[in-house]
C-alpha cells in the first residue's frame, strides 16, 4: 500500500511469538537459522495455507561438511513440519556472477580498502582467498543459490 507505514520488529525468528502471517520471506537470511527450527517456527507463525519463500545460498549436495545448510535439509524439514513443496529451483547461474564482481571490486580497490578502513592487508588477502574458494565451490556444484517455495498444508 503506497504511503502506508508498517510496524517493524527486530528480533531473531526463534524468539518471535506474535502474529499470523500469510508469507515469510527469507532472502540471504535462512542460512543463519537451523533448518528444523526455521520450519518449526514458520509452522507456528503461518496461517493455514501460509507460505515460506527461501532465496539463499546453500549446499547442493547431501553432505559437504560444515558451512552452508543443504537444500536437502531444507526440503526434508519443510516436509517434516507439514509443508508441501511448490518450487525447488537451482538459480546458481543467476547468482554466481556476484562472486566474480565482489572479487574483482575488492582486488581493484584493495589499497583503498586497507587505507580508508584501516584494515590489515592480511585481512583483505584472506577475504580474497575466501572468495576464490567460494567461487570454486560454486563452479564445481558444491555451493549454489536456491529458491525454495513451500506452503503449509491444511490441518485436515
Amino acid at each position: 500500500i503506497h504511503g502506508a507505514s508498517l510496524p517493524a520488529v527486530c528480533t531473531k525468528l526463534e524468539d518471535y511469538t506474535e502474529g499470523a502471517f500469510d508469507l515469510l520471506v527469507f532472502q540471504e537470511s535462512a542460512q543463519y537459522i537451523d533448518a528444523a527450527t526455521l520450519f518449526r517456527k514458520a509452522s507456528d507463525l503461518l496461517v493455514e495455507g501460509g507460505q515460506v519463500l527461501i532465496m539463499d545460498e546453500m549446499t547442493l549436495r547431501s553432505s559437504d561438511g560444515p558451512g552452508l545448510p543443504s537444500r536437502i535439509d531444507y526440503l526434508t524439514q519443510a516436509q517434516l513440519n507439514g509443508f508441501v513443496v511448490l518450487e525447488n529451483l537451482d538459480i546458481s547461474a543467476l547468482a554466481s556472477p556476484t562472486n566474480t564482481h565482489i572479487f574483482n571490486a575488492v582486488t581493484q580497490h584493495r589499497d583503498r580498502l586497507v587505507d580508508e578502513l584501516n584494515l590489515p592487508p592480511l585481512q583483505i588477502d584472506l577475504l580474497l582467498d575466501s572468495a576464490r574458494l567460494y567461487d570454486e565451490k560454486y563452479r564445481d556444484g558444491r555451493y549454489g543459490y536456491g529458491l525454495i517455495h513451500v506452503q503449509k498444508k491444511p490441518l485436515n
